[in-house]
């Protein structure tokens, strides 16, 4: 595959690795005894056996291992100090290895599960699920990692550079688990800088050490490029097993977390019930604007105002707001020849195969939903906050609806203030994902984790409600969760110092998430 080709690089997830990565990689490799095999399962250009040979050959100029190395498309000329018979071309995934190594090195490809063939995915699954069992979610490099640990030789290293995925996503905590099982020693330098150039995904180092023995040590570490020298932090079983490995170089989030549920603070899912918004499995066929389903001629009662996204919205109401385009509920057996024309339309596009519409007995005809209490968004970049759906306006599912738990007003203005405040949204960047551009991506249990209070019935600091939102409705996020931060604090009368440290962690967090970017086309729902 030609470097210049970034297409077809991002289309098989190939990403070269940079010679500075791969020595970071590698340079906490150079101790005795050296490894006397060492293989790379999708080796490429050959750049991190080249590594490999340079930064152990500093410490023995004698050193002479055994290079091999596996690739789809192999780049010969770089690989020319290896022997042919070392070189694999091919699938790894489909080899079947006659030996194991002292030390496997890896960028695996990182193609996402939905760009894995259906067939090949279950071949692969196949192949790897006698040594560890992965859902059809699995990403590509999922199955490398677990087919190159069975790769190493008992005592042996693996070191792997793979995306954030592997301390997020939800299949991933299995993995986890599995290779603490089977390796001594883990440790994780997260980047969250962006170290590819074609590439927006960020990257974690992995080193898996003394292959044959469960974990004794854990740690992880947090940087911006991979050559700061940051502390490591020690991990606990659980929090190495989490939904979402994250951490603190201030101290443990959890611990945080947990003094303010000491205070009264509870989780959001006992306050509230989260549902995804409307899924109507072809949104450009039932979300139309107001005056196309009159020109339908469909009656007020079969459409209704929708929400498609919280962004440029603003404040902790809708108010008065009326979006522009509508649900539109086709009617079971239409009588207007215009109906009746749409939903052929429709019909030759071939959205009635599409998966959602297929499940309905009428592929056109959706079910009628009640209006939520309430929107949160899916995706946000900065402070995400709860709006209040005044209106009774229905959303799709990129905005998550809320309905409350028996709340009076006085209790919902307390939980919008509180998930505003440093604990609610400390709460939200611990639980919730990072997706392209520094987005969070929170999902319904991420939601659900985070801290709230709904007060002791009794009301706000008189003008306090009215302060946030009219600093909200400026776009003024910033001041109004520190005046948030400050109702909290003052109320349930937080020691100053808890508070700054939840502050100064809501900080971290998100200049971490934010490292690679400059905020220039950041998209976000809210």
């Amino acid at each position: 595959m030609a470097k210049g080709d970034n297409q077809a690089k991002r289309q098989n997830g190939v990403f070269y690795t940079p010679r500075e990565l791969a020595v970071h990689l590698i340079g906490p490799l150079a101790t005795n005894p050296l490894p006397e095999t060492i293989m790379d399962p999708a080796c490429g250009g050959g750049s991190l056996l080249s590594a490999a040979k340079e930064v152990f050959c500093r410490s023995n100029p004698e050193y002479s291992p055994e290079f091999f190395g596996c690739d789809l498309s192999p780049d010969r000329g770089s690989l020319r100090q290896l022997p042919a018979k070392h070189i694999w071309k091919g699938d790894f995934l489909e080899l079947r290895l006659s030996q194991r190594f002292d030390l496997v090195l890896m960028n695996p490809p990182f193609v996402r599960h939905h760009g894995i063939p259906p067939e090949a995915k279950e071949a692969y699954n196949a192949r790897v699920r006698r040594v560890c069992a992965l859902p059809k979610v699995a990403d590509l490099w999922a199955y490398f990692l677990v087919k190159s640990v069975e790769a190493v030789n008992t005592g042996g290293t693996l070191a792997a550079i793979l995306p954030w995925s592997f301390l997020q996503a939800d299949y991933a905590r299995e993995l986890r688990a599995w290779l603490a099982d089977r390796f001594a020693a883990i440790d994780v330098t997260a980047i969250s800088s962006q170290q590819f150039e074609d590439a927006e995904e960020r990257i974690a180092l992995i080193w898996l050490r003394n292959k044959g023995r469960s974990a004794q040590t854990i740690t992880v570490r947090n940087v911006t490029h991979p050559s700061e020298d940051l502390p490591q932090r020690h991990l606990s079983w659980p929090e190495w097993v989490r939904s979402r490995v994250i951490i603190s170089n201030m101290g443990s989030i959890d611990d945080i977390l947990l003094s303010f549920l000491d205070k009264g603070f509870v989780q959001f899912r006992e306050v509230a019930e989260i549902r995804i918004g409307t899924v109507t499995g072809a949104d450009s066929f039932f979300i139309a604007p107001r005056r196309f389903a009159i020109e339908l001629g469909l009656s007020e009662g079969n459409y209704h105002p929708i929400v498609k996204t919280l962004k440029g919205l603003s404040g902790f109401q809708l108010n008065g707001h009326c979006p522009d385009c509508v649900l539109m509920y086709l009617p079971g057996q239409p009588q207007s020849a215009a109906v009746l024309q749409y939903i052929e339309q429709g019909q030759s596009k071939g959205l009635h195969l599409r998966a959602h519409c297929i499940r309905r007995s009428l592929w056109y005809m959706l079910p009628r939903v009640t209006s939520p209490d309430a929107f949160f968004p899916y995706r946000s970049s900065h402070t995400p906050y709860l709006v209040l759906n005044t209106p009774r306006n229905l959303c799709t599912n990129s905005v998550h609806a809320i309905n409350w738990r028996k709340l009076d007003r006085w209790q919902i203005e307390w939980v919008q203030v509180s998930l505003l405040s440093a604990p609610g949204q400390l709460s939200l960047e611990a639980n919730a994902k990072i997706y392209g551009q520094g987005v969070l991506k929170i999902e319904p249990n991420a939601l659900a984790s985070a801290l709230v209070t709904s007060g002791m019935k009794k009301p706000l600091p008189e003008g306090s409600y009215e302060k946030i939102n009219g600093l909200l409705e400026t776009n003024n996020r910033d001041a109004a969760s520190e005046v948030a931060t400050d109702v909290i604090r003052s109320y349930f009368g937080i020691d100053p110092q808890t508070m700054e440290m939840c502050k100064s962690m809501l900080r971290e967090l998100r200049q971490r998430r934010l490292a690679s970017e400059v905020m220039k086309g950041v998209t976000s729902e809210h």
